[in-house]
């Protein structure tokens, strides 16, 4: 099976946008050569950096994901506020 050839260029891209959303910082990056690049003074092959480029996007999405859920609705939070209404209200009839 003949894989697609991509250029070490979007390789080092897609892997440096994907480390700023994630960790908003990137590493530093080149291509040493013979699908061999060098990460923040490692070497570390071509099929590890796409797998880690994967999981980095697949992070990002589910932080963005959390993030969704952890925002308060504006009818949650009037969901909130009648239910704390109502107590006071129950409340001072007492």
């Amino acid at each position: 099976m003949a894989s697609a050839t991509v250029a070490p260029e979007d390789v080092i891209t897609d892997f440096l946008q994907v480390c700023n959303i994630v960790y908003g910082q990137e590493p530093r990056t080149n291509y040493i050569g013979n699908q061999w690049y060098q990460v923040n003074g490692q070497p570390v092959h071509y099929t590890i950096l796409v797998q880690e480029t994967q999981r980095l996007r697949d992070l990002a999405e589910l932080q963005t994901a959390t993030r969704r859920e952890a925002r308060p609705t504006p009818t949650n939070v009037r969901a909130d506020t009648s239910k704390i209404q109502k107590l006071i209200r129950k409340l001072r009839r007492m």
